[in-house]
């Protein structure tokens, strides 16, 4: 079964039953399900959706909607589908990463500017911002499962900053390409679903498993991909990389 939007796909979850949530720049929110091949609810929203985040235990769904102004972000009961909260931000213009902790009591949003919110659920009460400090732009972000660690990492240095969610303080640097592979750093970061796990993917096609308590490098993958990496997958013991070409390898780590 293809699902589709008139526009862009810029986010999918998967939810319960065999519900599948996408989000398009078609402002739309479609949530299918890949047992009956149906599409069942669509949610229109007033913007393109930037991203989505839900979570299980608490019953939220919640979705950036991106280029407004200012930026929304609207949460919805995942049972019913009716809203329960909507956030505002006038300092961004787009966010580009949500998500909920373990127990849906905080949501976590980074903006484009490199800047973090942290709310408090269901009173959408902000609890917490912190900025993150890389030179140049920073362009890309990952979070644990649990919502408590947040790796990001910039197009102009060698570097992936990890930064605890619930004190707002940088916990850990960590070195994640030569200096000699030249040219701007242009970086996938992944974290495992416990942030013990940090992946980086290079513009130069390496892959790099590192420890995030010790930063020990424990395996790396060089130049396996010969167009720059464009995403990245974790399972378990397993890695899925894909690039601009379309490529999608298969990996098994030691870590």
């Amino acid at each position: 079964m293809i699902y589709y939007h008139e526009r862009d796909a810029s986010s999918v979850v998967i939810g319960e039953k065999g519900d599948v949530i996408s989000g398009g720049s078609d402002n739309r929110i479609k949530i299918w399900n890949y047992f009956s091949n149906q599409l069942s609810r669509t949610l229109e929203t007033p913007s393109a959706v930037g991203c989505l985040a839900i979570n299980l235990r608490a019953n939220y769904l919640a979705a950036a909607i991106n280029y407004l102004d200012p930026v929304k972000v609207i949460v919805w009961n995942l049972k019913s589908f009716e809203q329960i909260a909507e956030i505002s931000d006038e300092r961004f213009w787009d966010f580009d990463l949500l998500a909920f902790n373990d127990t849906g009591e905080r949501l976590y949003a980074r903006g484009g500017l490199g800047e973090n919110r942290v709310w408090e659920m269901p009173s959408t009460k902000l609890i917490r911002a912190f900025p993150d400090s890389h030179y140049g732009e920073v362009s890309y972000c990952s979070i644990d499962d649990r919502g408590r660690v947040i790796a990001t990492a910039s197009d102009r240095d060698s570097k992936v900053y990890l930064w605890d969610t619930v004190s707002g303080k940088r916990i850990q640097v960590i070195e994640a390409a030569p200096i000699s592979d030249g040219g701007p750093f242009v970086p996938n970061v992944l974290l495992n679903d416990n942030g013990s796990i940090l992946i980086t993917a290079t513009l130069n096609g390496n892959i790099r498993i590192s420890c995030t308590e010790s930063k020990e490098l424990l395996q790396e993958f060089p130049g396996k991909h010969k167009p720059e990496i464009s995403s990245l997958a974790i399972s378990n013991k397993f890695l899925v990389s894909g690039d601009h070409d379309g490529n999608l390898k298969l990996w098994q780590f030691t870590a």
